[in-house]
């Protein structure tokens, strides 16, 4: 998935070399907006206990619909949109799980592919990024393709903005817009550019993220900020205290001052989503990745054991209706030993349970609508 912890750490040496003073410029970005302050250190109580699974479907398992690691879903046009970036598919299952069809295949012809990367869904049409082909071909909301639109950077992410406009998250990747957040218009033309950086990687960190679900989320990678986007502009929302480990500046500035140690930094992961009360997100501590949730009106913080979180839940994956979308992998559920997340499951939803006990490993995992119930 994702958040893998294996691929954190791998790229982290990466990333550093590519910092600069420039990469964290914010001369374009409002700073004048309130900034809610996050502290890890003052945790009140652990996460599972605020989290109440309201929906949960068991998708189709026919040959077609296989899905291998669930990257992204989006619930819209009374369908799930999944995206698999193991096989670089995008398949479509309705509301009670019964698997359509899918949406694009990998080939080099009108409507297919080369990758997958990521995609949209606005205004009943189905925006689909492959950077290998270079393009976003655009669907309708059922997969019927209409055109594609060539593409001239390189985007790890995207989502779409007011007006048809879209944003898209470089991460430091070859492109001719060195900038890690890029606007366009609805032709995909670089309208605006943040953080600018002034060295090419190819990364795959999964840190940094840019993600819609209350609002538009942006964080540049081995970050403690976050950042939302609203009606064309990029102000400051969050600040995480990650205490002594995160990443310094003079660091990110100055790369010959590495040593093995940077392996230990601290920052704030992907995906992240935030809900009307909530603020629900990732952070890499210690090198174990941890689940938090903020309660903006309280101002209290929760963070989960890591592998309880893993075992039950694979982290946000989408958002719908001030609800956020994961998913139960079978495999990881049927073959944990964490008794503690197996209780979990067992105790507080049977129904959900039984469901899971009459899977397979090799099944399709389970999709899960949970809401946060935190003071």
């Amino acid at each position: 998935m994702k958040h893998q912890n294996t691929i954190f750490l791998a790229v982290v040496f990466f990333l550093l070399i590519c910092c600069s003073k420039k990469t964290n410029d914010t001369s374009n970005v409002d700073l004048s907006a309130p900034v809610e302050k996050i502290d890890l250190e003052q945790v009140n109580n652990l996460l599972n206990e605020h989290v109440i699974i309201n929906k949960y479907v068991k998708l189709e398992n026919i040959k077609k619909s296989y899905l291998a690691e669930v990257s992204k879903v989006v619930s819209a046009n009374g369908f799930y949109y999944i995206l698999d970036r193991k096989y670089s598919s995008l398949k479509l299952f309705k509301n009670d799980g019964r698997y359509i069809n899918d949406i694009g295949h990998i080939g080099q012809g009108p409507g297919e592919y080369l990758n997958a990367d990521d995609f949209y869904v606005h205004n009943e049409k189905v925006y689909l990024l492959s950077n290998s082909s270079r393009l976003i071909n655009i669907y309708d909301y059922k997969g019927k393709f209409e055109k594609s639109i060539p593409l001239h950077f390189f985007a790890f992410g995207m989502t779409n903005l007011e007006k048809d406009s879209a944003a898209f998250f470089v991460n430091y990747n070859t492109s001719e817009e060195f900038s890690n957040l890029l606007f366009t218009d609805k032709d995909i033309k670089v309208s605006k550019r943040y953080f600018p950086f002034v060295r090419n990687i190819p990364s795959f960190a999964y840190s940094g993220f840019l993600e819609k679900s209350e609002n538009v989320l942006y964080s540049n990678p081995l970050s403690d900020s976050i950042f939302t986007i609203s009606k064309g502009r990029v102000f400051l929302s969050y600040i995480v205290d990650l205490g002594s480990n995160k990443c310094p500046e003079e660091i990110k500035a100055d790369p010959i001052k590495l040593d093995k140690k940077i392996m230990d930094i601290s920052y704030v992961g992907n995906p992240a989503m935030e809900t009307k009360n909530h603020f629900i997100f990732q952070f890499v501590k210690n090198r174990l990745i941890r689940y938090c949730i903020y309660n903006k009106k309280s101002k209290n913080t929760f963070v989960n054991k890591v592998r309880v979180m893993i075992d039950t839940f694979s982290g946000p994956l989408g958002y719908r209706d001030n609800r956020i979308i994961s998913v139960i992998l079978t495999e990881n559920f049927l073959n944990s030993k964490n008794i503690e997340a197996y209780n979990y499951i067992k105790t507080k939803y049977p129904k959900l349970f039984q469901t899971l006990k009459s899977l397979d490993v090799t099944d399709n995992p389970v999709l899960v609508e949970f809401s946060v119930n935190s003071n």
